[in-house]
């Protein structure tokens, strides 16, 4: 059975995804590449070495997959529209993303899935690799490829319908694809992201300091977070959604349709005072299967005492959106 772009698009949508598209592989033109060397060189990704691994493979997904001629790149919203408030006090906030399911296995679930209908069609003559955020890819250079949408001035994927609440997948093949045309960026002038960062993280339109970033120092730094950045941090105890949440793109976007990514109340906030007793069990039986887990309780308790003291004086945290 001969299988074109469209057929790929329609049954990956059928298998639940939002959005679909085909990038064509090969190696990312030198301009990217040279990008994201000087990028690693004065030090933006702060202690995640693993960005400097498999370099070779990074740029060119062909030596990520042999022989591959096409990516396909899939997207869900994670975006449901929410009123929550915390029901005590103290509380730290969550990143949005966070608030539910892990999306690694909900994405791997429906790649799965996708892949099988694949093989099934094609006789198993063509190879397929779905990877979800842990592979030395460039998953938002080639959803941008694919026209899932653009890369916005926060350095996330933006679609125009979704806007940037976006988590992505990709399924790599040597299956002969057409690929789609890229997204037209629509920031325009549009510095919000850059101005509204209390830590001054975006240094330019699409360049995060890692080090400099919230998300990064709640989330991924092992180490203690540097006391000039405890104001900084505010009640965010997981996470930091401040860049998306003022992107006019995604003021009223549209919402997710995975059910698995509705929001769970009791993931929006956590009890501040409430986390230096918690047990590792305790730990394990509320936030398996989540992102927080991911984090470990120790991080999430050197968060939480940060947090703590900031909202105990109020001039260091300021309100949530409504």
């Amino acid at each position: 059975m001969t299988i074109d772009r469209a057929t790929v698009k329609k049954w990956g949508h059928e298998c639940g995804f939002e959005l679909v598209g085909i990038a064509q592989a090969g190696p990312v033109p030198d301009l990217h590449a040279e990008a994201l060397g000087n990028y690693l060189s004065r030090g933006f990704a702060g202690n995640m070495v693993y960005m400097s691994r498999n370099l070779e493979k990074r740029i060119d997904v062909t030596r990520l997959v042999s022989g591959a001629t096409a990516v396909i790149c899939v997207a869900l919203s994670y975006f449901y529209a929410e009123q929550i408030s915390p029901a005590f006090v103290p509380a730290g906030r969550i990143s949005r993303y966070a608030r539910r399911t892990d999306y690694h296995e909900v994405l791997k679930n429906k790649l799965r899935r996708l892949i099988n209908r694949l093989k099934d069609k094609t006789d198993s003559k063509y190879n397929f690799r779905a990877f979800v955020d842990t592979a030395p890819l460039l998953e938002k250079y080639y959803a941008a490829q694919a026209g899932l949408g653009w890369i916005g001035k926060n350095g996330l994927l933006i679609n125009q319908q979704y806007g940037s609440w976006l988590v992505l997948g990709e399924i790599v093949t040597d299956l002969p694809l057409e690929n789609d045309l890229p997204a037209e960026s629509l920031c325009g002038n549009c510095r919000k992201c850059l101005d509204v960062c209390p830590a001054k993280a975006l240094v330019q339109p699409r360049i995060l300091n890692a080090s400099r970033c919230i998300s990064y120092q709640t989330i991924e730094n092992p180490a203690p977070i540097p006391e000039d950045f405890e104001t900084l941090i505010s009640d965010r105890v997981f996470g930091c959604d401040i860049c998306q949440e003022v992107c006019p793109h995604n003021q009223g976007p549209r919402e997710s349709s995975t059910p698995e990514f509705q929001t769970n109340p009791e993931l929006a906030f956590v009890i501040l005072d409430e986390i230096e007793r918690l047990t590792p069990k305790q730990f394990d039986r509320k936030y398996q299967n989540t992102p927080i887990h991911r984090l470990g309780l120790d991080k999430l308790k050197r968060n939480a005492q940060i947090c703590l003291r900031n909202v105990k004086d109020p001039g260091k945290t300021e309100k949530p959106p409504r």
